[in-house]
């Protein structure tokens, strides 16, 4: 009965009878995960955190993936910029049908901010080169997604200028939750 993957459990139970045994199987449903919830300081929209999790799983984790969903939201989160993310996962459940909902408890903690960002644009020769610089300012939370766009923006920029060489790369250092952005 396992094996129907109907099941996540079966136990077989004998009691002697008039004519031999009788056999009493109990069955534990499985409880597919149908719903997935979100709750506590998330950092980032319902949307964006449920979209994290359906891109990687093509809809709800299954049973055995939550733990890894919740090691991507924290993964995710930390790119955002939140440097010390929490992320707890608890099943919960349901009856009439057999279903279950997973809920994701996240701190997201304190988000890192910008606080200086270094333009470092050499040719091939080491001369530096500044002719247009990426829209990346102090003040602004660190984004790796963010980041990563202005940066391919910059290039597509410098490309239809003529340089097609040019590349754009992002070095952080971070100091608590402040961030020196080195741009290259």
């Amino acid at each position: 009965l396992i094996s129907l993957n109907r099941f996540e459990d079966a136990q077989v139970f004998s009691e002697p009878a008039a004519n031999g045994i009788r056999l009493r199987w109990v069955l534990f449903p499985i409880h597919p995960i149908d719903r997935v919830e979100f709750t506590g300081m998330t950092g980032l929209t319902e949307s964006e955190l449920r979209r994290v999790v359906t891109d990687r799983f093509s809809g709800p984790p299954t049973e055995g993936h939550v733990d890894e969903a919740a090691d991507l939201l924290r993964t995710q989160l930390r790119g955002r910029g939140f440097l010390k993310p929490s992320v707890d996962a608890r099943i919960v459940p349901t009856h009439d049908p057999d279903r279950a909902t997973v809920f994701f408890q996240v701190n997201a903690g304190m988000r890192a901010t910008i606080t200086e960002v270094r333009f470092e644009q050499v040719d091939a020769e080491g001369r530096s080169n500044i002719v247009d610089v990426p829209d990346i300012k102090k003040g602004q939370p660190y984004d790796e997604d963010a980041l990563d766009k202005e940066l391919q923006a910059w290039e597509r920029r410098m490309h239809n200028r003529g340089y097609y060489e040019a590349r754009g790369s992002r070095g952080p250092i971070f100091f608590g939750n402040e961030v020196i952005l080195s741009v290259n």
